[in-house]
């Protein structure tokens, strides 16, 4: 959700399924930004061995955009672009985990009384009020 909300800002509304068995579940949100919708799915009801995953897709009038990456053993993370009438694009990023990157950025900076140049506040209130718009939606 955090990193749909960097890339799109915040949504103007949004759409909430699921279901619930036994403490997990699977969550489907659409987001409505300015006419942009996003599809994200949560899924907690994986197996222990299944790495951490996240995706999402971006649908725009002419094209969209889908991101899929995993973390864990196996690290994965690409965008694939696609444009009506031209070559389908996949853009395969460095494989590294940044959310261990984030995690150390912030130890660093605890630890060197610094502010961090990563995280920022404005992103971090974007994230919650979208929490909060999903947690309504339910």
């Amino acid at each position: 959700m955090d990193f749909v909300c960097e890339i799109t800002g915040c949504p103007n509304s949004v759409l909430v399924s699921g279901l619930e068995n036994n403490g997990k579940s699977i969550i489907t949100t659409t987001f409505n930004i300015n006419d942009i919708h996003v599809v994200l799915e949560s899924n907690s009801n994986m197996p222990n061995c299944c790495p951490f995953s996240i995706g999402f897709e971006l649908v725009f009038t002419n094209g969209s955009i889908w991101y899929d990456a995993k973390y864990g053993e196996y690290t994965k993370e690409e965008f694939i672009i696609f444009k009506n009438n031209t070559k389908t694009e996949i853009l395969k990023l460095d494989k590294k985990d940044e959310y261990e990157e984030v995690l150390k950025e912030i130890l660093n900076c605890i630890n060197n009384n610094m502010k961090s140049e990563m995280l920022d506040v404005e992103a971090a209130l974007n994230t919650v009020k979208l929490k909060n718009m999903i947690i309504t939606a339910i």
